[in-house]
C-alpha cells in the first residue's frame, strides 16, 4: 500500500499540484495521459462493468449511459481504468483482446486471485488519487460537524448512519462514488470514534 501511496503522491504532484478538489481526473486522463475516452452503448450490460481500457492502454471504453447520466461513477471508472495504465503496462502488453468479448474470455482464462489483485491495485490507486489523504481528513471533520449540528438523528458520531452520511456527503465533494469515499475513510482510520469497521461486519 505504501508503494501505491507514493505513486498517487507523485501523480498528484505532477498533474494536479494545486491540490484543489475535486481532482480533475477526467481532464488529466484525456489531456495529460493522452488516453481517449469512447462511449459505448450497453457496455455495462455486455461486460458487467462500466469501463474497459484497451490492451495498448490508449483508449478507455465507457458505458454511454454512465458518461451521460452518472458523473460520479464516470469519474470513478475513468480513474480506475487509468490506474491500470499507470501500474500494469507490462502485464497488459502480454494480454490479447480487442473487444469486450475478448476481455471476458481473457478474464475467464487467467488466475482469479491474480486478476483480483490487479483490480484491487487499480482501485486502490484510483481512490488515493481522487480522494487525497489531507483533503479527506479535512472534509471528514467538516462533514461530521455539519451532521451533528444539523440533524438530531446524527448526534452519535460512531454510528453506521454517520459513516453512511459522511460517505454520501463527501461523494459530492470529491465527485466520486460513495463506496470509494467510505473505503478511503476506513483505510486512513478517519472513522469517528467507536464507529464499526465495515470489514468487521462481513
Amino acid at each position: 500500500m505504501d508503494d501505491l501511496r507514493d505513486k498517487a503522491k507523485d501523480f498528484l504532484s505532477r498533474y494536479h499540484p494545486s491540490g484543489s478538489i475535486p481532482v480533475p481526473i477526467d481532464d488529466i486522463v484525456e489531456l495529460e495521459l493522452r488516453i481517449s475516452v469512447i462511449p459505448v452503448e450497453g457496455l455495462s450490460h455486455a461486460l458487467g462493468e462500466p469501463g474497459l481500457i484497451s490492451r495498448d492502454l490508449l483508449t478507455i471504453r465507457i458505458d454511454q449511459n454512465v458518461l451521460e447520466k452518472k458523473p460520479f461513477l464516470y469519474r470513478t471508472t475513468i480513474a480506475h481504468e487509468a490506474a491500470h495504465a499507470i501500474l500494469h503496462r507490462d502485464i497488459f502488453s502480454r494480454f490479447s483482446y480487442s473487444n469486450e468479448e475478448g476481455w471476458i474470455r481473457l478474464v475467464q482464462s487467467i488466475d482469479e486471485k491474480a486478476f483480483r489483485h490487479l483490480e484491487w491495485q487499480a482501485g486502490a490507486l484510483a481512490s488515493l488519487i481522487c480522494v487525497p489523504r489531507q483533503a479527506l481528513k479535512r472534509e471528514v471533520g467538516i462533514a461530521i460537524q455539519k451532521a451533528t449540528t444539523a440533524s438530531a438523528g446524527l448526534h452519535e458520531t460512531g454510528s453506521p448512519l454517520m459513516l453512511q452520511y459522511v460517505s454520501q456527503y463527501l461523494s459530492r465533494v470529491f465527485e466520486v462514488q460513495p463506496s470509494m469515499v467510505r473505503q478511503r475513510i476506513e483505510d486512513e482510520g478517519f472513522l469517528p470514534p467507536s464507529a464499526p469497521s465495515m470489514q468487521s461486519k462481513a
